[in-house]
């Protein structure tokens, strides 16, 4: 049968003139469908640049030109209970099936390859090198080529040097025909796939996609319309008791919903199975507390012993604040306790509460009494109802939410990964791919959620050849649903079955004594991991250019607060930038001294990013980051002041904003207006017309925007209102006037979101109706401002945003923070032994523990049982073990130099620092 290729060429001439329909109103395509030493700062208080370079060590340099390496003999691993103990395991020899014994029935994925691809050691290169070849050799054409990456931006540039090389090396015609490829995210293959196999499938060939913020809102649709007053208030309740609140006192139980129904999807769990597994959680999680032995009538004893408490103590001859304190703690424990809500966290302080040492006898009856607290049989039936409760709503949420997107004609993305994987095992669909499917490539492969990889392994299943290209060192994105632990389980099984593992062992990116400081750093790291060394170590290609040290340790003083930190950062790096270290220049490889674009500052969270960039600005340092709160900056404040004063004439409040932001007029001043207008009796919907040259454009545009849509109203009002050159003249420098005017185009890009929005959902994008989408943004990269993207600044961002990016130094920031254990996270486990590569999805279970102890976390007898328990000690394995693969991704971004700022001394138990220290 003549090779058809993964489009079929009927379909070939529409592929060319149409994108992929993700929404109606989307104005850029995601992708056309295609057939084709010394101490600087040492001053007190600040941080101290202590300058030490890295001993040269051995330098392993490979020969030959070929940028693959070795093939190694063990992997770390995972024991036949799947979540237990690590066992070191052998992997196969380049070429062949290695020490693993097999029968001849087991070596049926030998046309798989593993290639691991440590930070810098060349994965774009090998990756496009694999496909240049496969194409050049006439063994795969063109259109029998699927790949899937990380991002669009991948995907165009493994593209771009594909077809570079291919008309570089003379055929230009092949080059052409790489537009029959099906390269691009992982979304936008199962997109183009399901529109090739709608006949099949049954499907309508146009997707409607509904997009992450689209998907969010009819979430939240549907979570409102499955629920019933009585069960929100229930929930509510149970939500304050159990003390599962946020900073700001709001519940979290809606939270733990869409986290359960995440996970769920992400691991292709069918909704009515939730009910059964909240049930199982609940009963694990009690298991932990002691049998009940009491209910109403302690509540009865407490207060009883709180009474007796404050009348017994003696503040005669005891007089200390201690005492003093703790008898209003115990008077508002009464008043509490009395109430139909009361937290139970309250009993756990009781049971813990004391006075100063002369009234220590009269505090003994009060701590007995409320250390039943976990006997309490109404404490346990609590802890059980809200985790039944969140399982069980977020099944028929999860029902409710496929209906309507049904209803609407809408699927997304975890449905298109949904659709195709079950698409798979239709015959016709099987049969089709198995005669087309030739080569699979995969990259980013330890990024992948695992429904993902249950495609990706059923995908290869039909490919001639299927190449898996990741690094399990730089696993870091498992808050967005990626499993590490089951990433590192395929990866074994795979070998078991007789794929082959490649590794890149060159360093292509780090100067020879940096490799040198990493390599001794984590190999001993990830031993911890049972990871040989052979999967870590490098050997560094980049010469040595100049003598800076490559290793450079910054230190706080002891106990200083995330504000001192970051203004002792800010004074070192300022510094730094005229202490004429040097680095390599990264276009002409040139030594030079270093500047402020030069480097880049990672943090571990938003917030301590945020605090590093408010000291920056603070000491006039340049700097490159994303900023949240777009929304509340003056700039947009003055401009949706003007879009409500353009919708309702009589928003005076919108007209108050303007005065004050627009015409920077004091409040003294246009109060005094409006109260002379209000005296006048003029109408109140025409104030400030006459007189505010704002309003007063205002006024004459809104005749002419009736007919208009949201973007091209808000054009108007940043144009013709004159907002932009009015932000521009607050300054107070030319770079924040260029960062206010990137918040505004940000601001008209929203315009832009919120019409497709509408568009995907079938609904009429209206002025009104935008105003009120900005009120509720569902995701909170609607809230971002623009990052500043020109200009000699430094970098400021967080580990996570950092990955597979590079600076010639990079500055890497709390390292000494200890990892919170994963144990109250929504967990997914497995309940087989073994793996099963043909149905890895196979057994997948939800757990779910709420920490419902609050801060009370020592001398708590259910705690002590739960984290001596077996899944504690691996959750926070787990933990610790992100942490690691956190701090590698971040201190290899670095070319010339990586800085780690630390305190002076303090706790390094648990804390990244330990792999350091050493």
């Amino acid at each position: 049968m003549a090779r058809r290729g993964i489009l079929h060429p009927s379909d070939r001439q529409r592929a060319r003139d149409r994108p992929v329909k993700l929404s109606r109103r989307l104005h850029v395509p995601v992708e056309r469908r295609q057939r084709r030493g010394g101490s600087l700062g040492s001053s007190q208080g600040h941080c101290r640049l202590a300058m030490g370079a890295i001993g040269k060590g051995t330098d392993r340099s490979r020969d030959g030109p070929c940028r693959t390496g070795r093939t190694v003999e063990s992997a770390g691993g995972r024991s036949a209970s799947r979540r237990g103990k690590r066992s070191v395991r052998r992997l196969p020899a380049p070429g062949g099936l290695g020490g693993v014994p097999m029968s001849r029935g087991q070596r049926d994925l030998q046309h798989v390859r593993f290639i691991s691809a440590g930070a810098g050691s060349g994965k774009t290169y090998r990756l496009t090198r694999e496909l240049e070849q496969a194409l050049s050799d006439g063994r795969v054409p063109p259109s029998a080529v699927i790949g899937t990456t990380f991002t669009v931006k991948a995907a165009t540039e493994l593209q771009d040097r594909v077809r570079t090389r291919l008309i570089g090396g003379g055929r230009p015609l092949l080059s052409e025909q790489m537009a029959q490829s099906l390269i691009g995210t992982v979304h936008s293959v199962c997109a183009r796939l399901l529109d090739r196999f709608a006949f099949e499938l049954g499907l309508s060939p146009e997707i409607n996609v509904a997009g992450v913020e689209d998907g969010a809102r009819l979430f939240s649709q549907a979570l409102d319309e499955v629920l019933s007053a009585d069960q929100f208030r229930e929930m509510n309740l149970l939500a304050e008791r159990l003390a599962l609140v946020d900073m700001q006192g709001g519940t979290n139980w809606q939270r733990d919903v869409r986290k359960i129904a995440q996970e769920a999807r992400s691991n292709d769990i069918d909704p009515g199975a939730l009910p059964r597994m909240g049930r199982q959680s609940a009963q694990r999680y009690l298991g932990y507390f002691p049998e009940v032995a009491c209910g109403a009538e302690a509540v009865e004893a407490l207060l009883a012993a709180i009474d007796d408490a404050v009348e017994n103590i003696d503040f005669v001859f005891d007089t200390t604040k201690k005492t003093r304190d703790y008898v209003a703690t115990l008077r508002s424990a009464a008043s509490e306790l009395r109430r139909d809500n009361c937290r139970w966290t309250l009993w756990i302080s009781l049971s813990k509460a004391s006075p100063a040492k002369k009234n220590e006898d009269a505090a003994v009856p009060v701590r007995a009494a409320a250390a039943l607290y976990d006997r309490h049989a109404d404490f346990q039936a609590d802890v059980r109802r809200y985790i039944e409760g969140v399982f069980a709503i977020a099944g028929d949420t999860l029902a409710r939410f496929q209906d309507l997107k049904t209803a609407r004609g809408l699927v997304d993305y975890p449905d298109m990964e949904q659709l195709v994987l079950h698409a798979l095992d239709e015959p016709a669909v099987a049969e089709r791919l198995r005669e087309d499917l030739q080569l699979l490539l995969v990259d980013e492969f330890q990024d992948t959620n695992p429904m993902q990889l249950a495609l990706f392994m059923k995908m290869a299943r039909f490919a001639g050849e299927a190449i898996f290209v990741g690094d399990v060192k730089q696993a870091i994105f498992g808050f967005r649903g990626s499993d590490p632990e089951l990433v590192g389980e395929t990866l074994e099984a795979l070998v078991a079955r007789g794929s082959r593992l490649d590794v890149l062992d060159r360093s292509w990116r780090s100067r020879p004594s940096l490799v040198r400081y990493l390599n001794a750093v984590f190999r001993e790291a990830f031993q911890r991991d049972g990871m040989p060394p052979a999967l870590v170590e490098l050997s560094p290609q980049r010469p040595e250019t100049h003598d800076s040290p490559a290793v450079v340790r910054w230190t706080f003083p002891p106990k200083s607060s995330i504000a001192k930190q970051a203004d002792a950062l800010a004074l070192a790096i300022s510094e730094l930038e005229q202490s004429g270290h040097q680095v390599s220049d990264p276009e002409t490889g040139e030594p030079r001294s270093v500047s402020f674009g030069d480097i880049a500052v990672l943090a571990s969270t938003n917030n301590h990013v945020r605090a590093i960039a408010k000291a920056l600005r603070q000491r006039r340092v340049p700097m490159k980051m994303t900023l949240a709160g777009l929304l509340e900056t003056p700039e947009v404040c003055l401009a949706r002041a003007c879009l409500r004063r353009l919708n309702d004439p009589s928003d005076t409040l919108a007209t108050a904003e303007i005065r004050a932001l627009g015409s920077c007029e004091e409040p003294e001043v246009w109060l005094a207006d409006r109260l002379r207008w209000l005296a006048a009796e003029e109408e109140h919907r025409s104030w400030a017309e006459t007189g505010d040259p704002i309003v007063s454009r205002i006024a004459h545009l809104r005749s002419q925007t009736i007919t208009q849509s949201p973007v091209e109203i808000v054009a108007r009002v940043l144009n013709y209102v004159g907002i932009r050159p009015i932000v521009t003249a607050w300054g107070p420098d030319a770079i924040t006037a260029a960062q206010r005017q990137r918040n505004l185009d940000a601001f008209l890009h929203l315009s832009v979101e919120y019409e497709n929005h509408c568009a995907s959902q079938h609904e009429a994008a209206t002025h009104t109706g935008f105003l009120f989408w900005l009120e509720n943004p569902t995701s909170p990269d609607l809230d971002l401002q623009p990052v500043m993207t020109g200009g000699d600044a430094v970098h400021v961002l967080t580990y996570h945003r950092a990955k597979g990016l590079e600076w010639p130094v990079v500055v890497a920031t709390d390292l000494h923070y200890k990892w919170w254990s994963r144990i109250w996270d929504v967990r997914v486990e497995s309940a087989s032994d073994k793996l099963d590569l043909d149905n890895p999805l196979e057994g997948r279970i939800i757990r779910f523990y709420p920490n419902v102890f609050g801060k009370n976390l020592n001398g708590v007898p259910v705690l002590d049982n739960l984290m001596s328990s077996e899944e504690a000690t691996r959750a926070a394995a787990e933990a610790n073990a992100e942490g690691r693969r956190l701090a590698y991704v971040g201190m290899t971004r670095a070319r010339d130099t990586i800085i780690i700022a630390v305190p002076e001394s303090g706790p390094r138990t648990g804390a990244w620092i330990e792999d350091f220290d050493s």
